[in-house]
């Protein structure tokens, strides 16, 4: 007759993190919109969409128009109300979401476009976002 030993503490103490992350992934899910709201705050900067392709450029009378102002000369952001009011909301137990605020809710129509405006989408999932947030979760399971 012979005796296994093992350390079954240290096993049964990792299957109990993995247990509690698994219960709660609401901190993978907050580094996820955080994440989301970074990258949406860059395609304001980098002046392009989700999927890395330029915004329309401005035409040549909203050139005109902002010189008057002595405006920045940039897309969608005159008076950067729309990228301030870029916020990570925090993630309940099975959610998170990047939004734009209040006072910002003209954002839409750059995002979609009109018929007299041309569509500047900033919000918006690539692959390369998808991507990103699989390691978020994969590296939260894993500890």
């Amino acid at each position: 007759m012979f005796d296994i030993e093992t350390e079954a503490d240290g096993v049964l103490r990792v299957l109990a993190d993995t247990e509690d992350r698994l219960r709660n992934w609401r901190p993978a899910l907050n580094e996820a919109a955080l994440y989301m709201e970074r990258e949406v705050k860059q395609n304001f900067l980098k002046q392009e969409d989700p999927d890395g392709n330029p915004w329309v450029p401005l035409a040549q009378s909203t050139l005109e128009q902002k010189r008057k102002r002595k405006a920045p000369l940039v897309i969608l952001r005159d008076t950067a109300s729309l990228v301030s009011g870029i916020a990570a909301r925090p993630a309940s137990d099975t959610q998170a979401s990047v939004e734009t605020t209040a006072g910002a809710e003209y954002g839409i129509w750059h995002q979609l476009g009109t018929e007299k405006m041309p569509q500047r989408r900033y919000m918006g999932f690539s692959q390369r976002h998808i991507d990103a947030i699989e390691l978020i979760m994969v590296g939260y399971v894993e500890g």
